[in-house]
């Protein structure tokens, strides 16, 4: 029952922590949305579709809060003597819950902008369905689908975040640097193996094309090759997400173990 107290106590912090920073990002949010949102409204017809870029933003954001908060959050949770494997618990359980808040904030901040405007606000799983099997996808898609979907992407981003701070964290001078340059190296071996196909898209330096292009085409393959359904699709990438960030956590879970304070 002792480490159960210390493990919410520690989650009250981390999320007391992050709530202010998270309500100033979402008000941005939002109102950037809108802004976009009316100003198209003055060209595009009632019920037209249009993207809703809070998603991505979340994912960006919550990548870059977890990496940014975990030394100050990890210090100060030692310095109360807090083990380390009840700091990794109650930052998984904060993890869970701000991809879960996000993701309902971000259905809802759709349904509010849709009223305002009447205009539909496709989320980033309208936009893999549509890429993965036409206008075909309707009635696959609730808005319990949409919130799984966005928690699970979330909660990956989220961990994938942390492992990358516990690398850097752990790792010595040589080791960062070689970790910087590692996105680097990656991007040139894609850009090696899948030349032919992506050539059309790095005009320009266009990167952001050639990694949709190269996530399109994950999706397809994984829908072409092994599911015949679109919901049994949606569904797996769900699965697929959170067996990824297990994975993180687990790596996460090696390296905090021993990890120093400093």
């Amino acid at each position: 029952m002792n480490r159960v107290n210390t493990i919410f106590k520690v989650l009250k912090m981390l999320l007391n922590s992050w709530k202010t920073t998270a309500a100033v990002y979402l008000g941005i949010a939002f109102f950037v949305n809108a802004y976009v949102a009316f100003s198209l409204r003055s060209f595009q017809e009632t019920g037209d579709a249009t993207h809703s870029e809070i998603t991505i933003a979340n994912i960006i954001f919550i990548f870059i809060l977890v990496i940014a908060s975990f030394t100050e959050c990890f210090r100060l949770t030692m310095s109360m003597n807090v083990s380390r494997r009840t700091f990794f618990y109650s930052e998984i359980i904060a993890i869970v819950t701000l991809s879960f808040v996000l993701a309902l904030l971000d259905l809802g901040a759709g349904s509010i902008l849709t009223l305002l405007t009447g205009m539909r606000f496709n989320h980033i799983l309208h936009q893999i369905l549509v890429s993965v099997a036409g206008q075909n996808y309707e009635s696959y898609i609730n808005e319990f689908t949409i919130l799984a979907f966005n928690t699970s992407f979330l909660f990956l981003a989220a961990t994938s975040g942390w492992l990358i701070r516990m690398l850097y964290y752990r790792a010595n001078k040589l080791q960062q640097i070689v970790l910087s340059f590692s996105p680097i190296l990656l991007y040139s071996l894609l850009y090696i193996l899948l030349y032919d196909s992506l050539r059309p898209r790095l005009e320009n330096y266009n990167l952001y094309r050639a990694a949709i292009y190269i996530g399109e085409n994950f999706f397809r393959f994984i829908h072409s090759i092994l599911f015949d359904t679109l919901i049994h699709f949606v569904f797996v990438i769900i699965i697929l997400s959170i067996f990824a960030s297990v994975s993180n956590l687990f790596l996460c879970y090696l390296l905090i173990r021993r990890a120093a304070v400093r």
